[in-house]
């Protein structure tokens, strides 16, 4: 009876496919990995007109009074140009390397010692994106337990002199521009409480259109 003849070509495929098996997991890895990283949200939250409270952000801080004076974003562009990101930091010159973090509040106030913790005689930034379907004015209400300062697209907005005083409302009209539009808030804290509410109401929130008449009609 012959000898059955060896398989030279199986022997010689097992190592080929092995290697194949191989770079198929490396990949399947590399592209969760990549899938991953792409799937993580790191951006501003975005926010409408619609005259809830905002009460997502991207806060920043406790930075010191000392700090505060010299513009502690200026590395990443200045107050007025700064388009923050979850996860990057900033670093003062009394404060070390501090980190842009989301925050949800679970109340219409946000209370920024929750946030970033409960320290005096310093100052703490807010920061998220509105999105109008079209250029126009809204207005801008924000009440606010201590000193603040806004600017939308990178301008200040007046809400009063030096911003808004302690326990003070400030209300102004603040134009949009199609899009996305940059709201970054400093707030600072000394010995009150550390806390504000923002809301963005259409300039057409209150309109009421009627005709009034008699009994009969007419």
């Amino acid at each position: 009876m012959p000898k059955p003849r060896p398989n030279y070509s199986s022997r010689l495929a097992r190592p080929a496919v092995n290697a194949i098996l191989r770079v198929a997991g490396l990949f399947a890895i590399v592209s969760s990995l990549v899938f991953a990283a792409e799937g993580a949200d790191n951006s501003a939250p975005l926010h409408t007109v619609n005259g809830n409270f905002v009460t997502e952000w991207l806060m920043l801080g406790p930075f010191t009074l000392r700090d505060a004076q010299v513009d502690p974003l200026a590395g990443a562009g200045g107050e007025a140009s700064v388009r923050p990101k979850a996860g990057e930091s900033v670093s003062g010159q009394e404060a070390a390397a501090l980190v842009w973090k989301r925050y949800t509040s679970p109340h219409d106030f946000v209370n920024l010692s929750a946030a970033l913790g409960s320290t005096n005689n310093v100052v703490g930034y807010a920061y998220c994106e509105v999105e109008s379907s079209e250029d126009r004015e809204v207005v801008f209400d924000l009440l606010s337990y201590g000193q603040s300062k806004v600017w939308i697209n990178g301008a200040p907005l007046a809400l009063g002199r030096g911003g808004v005083s302690a326990r003070g409302l400030g209300s102004a009209p603040v134009p949009l521009r199609k899009g996305r539009n940059s709201c970054l808030l400093k707030l600072s804290h000394s010995l009150d409480e550390w806390m504000f509410m923002l809301r963005l109401l259409p300039q057409n929130r209150a309109v009421i259109e009627g005709q009034v008449t008699d009994p009969a009609g007419t």
